[in-house]
């Protein structure tokens, strides 16, 4: 089964850009079977659909704002778990993955039939101040081996 391991986050708001980090280690593994592609993104929303169509799963690699005690846990959700989440933000930033599942099948296409969601969790950011920290933080930098191991499991 072909399937795309999408890494999604800013490298420029910090934890933000924990998505990437873990595909990046991901792919460092060189241990993934060769039916998967490994990609990084900054974009968002409804950009996210030309990564979709030529995949039949897509497993997302994303940070999630949460609460404090919930900073660093890692959720592995289909899109129908994500609906019962409460979630201040949904993974694809301004647009909720069901409907871009949505508008792929009004276009015509069946894939992906299959659809992971890995998140992080990761501190609340203030949407009106825009602090540039090219970092991500050592507790998170710390579960990333971690998490990228039991990504692994789930898509090889």
């Amino acid at each position: 089964m072909r399937t795309l391991l999408l890494g999604l986050g800013n490298d420029l708001r910090g934890d933000d850009a924990i998505g990437l980090h873990v595909v990046d280690y991901v792919r460092s593994l060189n241990i993934c079977s060769t039916d998967v592609s490994i990609e990084r993104t900054l974009v968002s929303g409804i950009h996210l659909l030309s990564y979709f169509p030529n995949y039949e799963k897509v497993c997302i690699v994303d940070s999630v704002q949460v609460k404090d005690e919930e900073i660093g846990r890692f959720w592995k959700l289909s899109p129908e778990e994500l609906k019962r989440c409460d979630f201040s933000m949904r993974v694809t930033h301004g647009i909720g993955i069901h409907a871009l599942l949505d508008i792929l099948r009004m276009i015509g296409y069946e894939n992906p039939r299959e659809v992971k969601l890995f998140l992080i969790g990761i501190k609340k950011m203030n949407d009106y101040y825009y602090e540039c920290l090219d970092n991500i933080s050592s507790s998170l930098r710390n579960i990333i081996p971690s998490v990228g191991q039991q990504i692994v499991k789930e898509i090889n």
